[in-house]
């Protein structure tokens, strides 16, 4: 049996989860769902229809999909993720989550609904991402690692042994964080940072080498 997937959001991150999506032959592209109140008739999405727009003012599209398909967030943003996450759930939307078959995962690691793993990427044993989070291409999360709700870790970020990571938090590209670092929820890591100390201050911004708190 197929999973039968609505995919939310038209850019370029869409674009990601939809090649990760094709690799598996259980999953079927049903179409696109735009975020963008400028939605046309005519766009697609390597090569698969916009069926529609939906935001806050028109989620009503979201019950003529539900009963027969599952949904995923293709929104790189982790605030409008959340948000569109958040309005599907209240609908009664049901989710999936996507792993590229490049990616090596831990037999006992758990991947939550609605979140991806990206091409190349590792998740080592013991490690948790929880719900609708993006684990980016070629990035490595070792063991015992917490990532939790809307986050996004990019690409070849590596964090190490018994991270723990609140909900919200953008971890930039090519970024390592150290074993057993705390990083509280919305905090944002410019790309390329060192972490050594835990971040205690929620929606901060660090960046550099080692982490300095810029915002």
């Amino acid at each position: 049996m197929s999973n039968k997937i609505i995919i939310v959001g038209a850019g370029s991150h869409a674009q990601a989860v939809i090649s990760v999506a094709k690799e598996s032959k259980k999953n079927q592209i049903i179409g696109i769902l735009d975020w963008a109140s400028d939605f046309d008739s005519s766009e697609s999405v390597a090569g698969f229809k916009v069926l529609g727009c939906l935001n806050e003012q028109n989620s009503s599209i979201i019950n003529t999909y539900k009963s027969s398909c599952v949904f995923f967030v293709g929104i790189g943003d982790n605030k409008i993720r959340q948000l569109v996450f958040d309005e599907l759930q209240r609908h009664g939307a049901k989710f999936i989550s996507l792993v590229s078959c490049s990616a090596n995962i831990a037999s006992v690691s758990k991947i939550y609904e609605a979140s991806i793993v990206g091409m190349g990427a590792i998740v080592n044993t013991n490690t948790v991402v929880f719900e609708n989070s993006i684990i980016n291409s070629g990035s490595t999360l070792e063991h015992d690692v917490h990532i939790g709700s809307h986050c996004h870790i990019g690409p070849r970020a590596i964090l190490c042994g018994s991270v723990h990571i609140g909900d919200g938090v953008l971890v930039g590209a090519g970024s390592i964080i150290l074993p057993k670092i705390e990083i509280a929820s919305g905090v944002k890591i410019g790309a390329g940072s060192i972490v050594t100390k835990n971040i205690t201050e929620t929606n901060s911004i660090y960046h550099g080498a080692p982490a300095r708190m810029v915002s």
